[in-house]
């Protein structure tokens, strides 16, 4: 893995503590809903580059002391969308964590990615120092050499997308989230490793039919769902009418369309980070409830 820094460069502020943010109510590890697992939260910021830094936010699974759970966990990269900020996400990252995952997510300058798109890979190597520093609350939550998921909503799954491709010995996996890759990044150069698209019957926003034509133009193993009355903003909190004026309708409540999203989103990670057998032939089957189309 990469060494760009020196870990002293790191951070801005001293010892960043765990914020718990999420406590499991269920023991069960069910797809689609909320894992076993106590969620925290930290904030640190991390030097991305020689002069600049971002602030990124980590969620795992946390202990009865505060302290991290029982690690290593797979590394899970998150990119919001344009002009959403992180914080917008954070239903996502909690759901994500509390299922055993670590989950990734930077700021970027006027939360647009898209002008900083080598932030997001900059932080998941920063993250992976701070894992591997005894002294930091973050030491022993992943593995520092795992390959890590990667995942974008909208813009953030242009990114996503880009970021994937440009470094494959850090992503196993790329989940591209109401969006599509940019017309000149090739995901056909990762063939082999697992892409999955995923999109709301009703969203508004990202062009489905762009969105269908990128995916199925891939090689597989790949995954393309779309989640029945899900719309664009769905995968955000704190959506504002002027979002709601640009995007389809709600066809459902909120909670219903994310669970069978997330179902999807679940399955993809426990398949290929966790190389879980049964995730693996839920994956190829592709029998999702509330997804109406899959292929």
């Amino acid at each position: 893995m990469r060494r760009l820094l020196p870990l002293t460069l790191l951070l801005a502020c001293a010892a960043p503590s765990l914020e718990r943010v999420q406590t499991a109510t269920s023991t069960a590890r069910t797809p689609g809903e909320a894992g076993p697992l106590d969620v925290g939260r930290l904030q640190v910021r991390a030097a991305v580059r020689v002069t600049e830094s971002a602030l990124v936010e980590v969620h795992a699974p946390i202990a009865d002391d505060d302290q991290l759970g029982a690690g290593p966990f797979p590394p899970v990269l998150f990119v919001h969308g344009g002009l959403v900020p992180p914080a917008r996400y954070r239903w996502w990252a909690e759901h994500v964590a509390s299922r055993g995952y670590v989950v990734i997510t930077a700021t970027h300058p006027g939360d647009l990615a898209i002008f900083a798109q080598g932030t997001s890979a900059e932080a998941l190597w920063r993250v992976r120092e701070l894992a591997d520093d005894p002294d930091h609350a973050l030491y022993g939550a992943l593995d520092p050499d795992a390959p890590a998921a990667i995942a974008g909503h909208s813009l953030g799954g242009v990114v996503a997308s880009r970021t994937f491709i440009e470094a494959p010995a850090d992503f196993a996996t790329v989940g591209i989230i109401a969006s599509f890759p940019a017309p000149w990044d090739d995901l056909a150069s990762r063939a082999g490793d697992p892409v999955l698209s995923i999109v709301g019957e009703n969203d508004g926003s990202a062009d489905l039919t762009r969105v269908e034509d990128a995916i199925l133009a891939q090689p597989e193993p790949r995954l393309y769902a779309v989640v029945d009355g899900l719309n664009h903003y769905d995968w955000a909190d704190g959506v504002t009418e002027d979002e709601l004026d640009k995007d389809g309708p709600r066809g459902r409540p909120v909670e219903e369309a994310r669970r069978d999203a997330m179902r999807v989103v679940d399955t993809w990670l426990d398949a290929w980070l966790l190389e879980d057998q049964d995730a693996q032939d839920a994956w190829f089957d592709a029998d999702f409830p509330g997804v109406q189309e899959t292929r």
